[in-house]
């Protein structure tokens, strides 16, 4: 049997891992961002059942103003929510191809393949892959400021209405 030094094998093996640990902590980010979505979604159907209650024959332009704020929140949740499924499916790919990656890695150290070419094409497939899941939490990232500034200048219209009638 050739001489197999084990040390170099685990550490090229091992090598991948930096970039699965990266993953798994946006994973989990990713998600409890996911989380944040559907309940805000949750509270905006909560809103929307108390105005559906409130409303009479013809909405008042507080209640129309109110209405139109909910769609436009939803619209901004919509697509923060297909960004982070993009996002996610992205990372577990990633992570699935970088594990591969490390597996291929032992197996043709281990039997002296000279396919090592295939290793670094999983390996820079998983990395194109967490690029690309980056990429979706920025645009999310992005949308989320942008529905909070929506939100933010609602509230100060409704309080300025408010402070006028005082």
């Amino acid at each position: 049997m050739p001489n197999i030094n084990a040390i170099e094998i685990l550490a090229a093996m091992i090598s991948p891992a930096v970039l699965m640990a990266a993953a798994g902590s946006v994973v989990l980010s990713t998600s409890n961002r996911l989380g944040r979505v559907v309940d805000r979604t949750r509270g905006l159907l909560q809103d929307a059942q108390r105005l559906d209650k409130l409303t009479g024959q013809e909405e008042t332009p507080a209640e129309k103003a109110q209405h139109d704020f909910i769609l436009e929140q939803l619209d901004y949740l919509s697509q923060r929510m297909y960004l982070l499924r993009s996002a996610l499916a992205g990372l577990y790919t990633s992570m699935s191809l970088l594990v591969m990656t490390s597996l291929l890695i032992g197996v043709l150290i281990l039997f002296r393949g000279d396919a090592g070419w295939i290793p670094l094409l999983t390996g820079f497939t998983g990395a194109i892959a967490f690029l690309f899941s980056v990429l979706q939490l920025l645009r999310e990232a992005t949308l989320a400021v942008l529905s909070t500034q929506v939100e933010m200048r609602f509230i100060k219209q409704l309080l300025a209405k408010r402070k006028s009638r005082l």
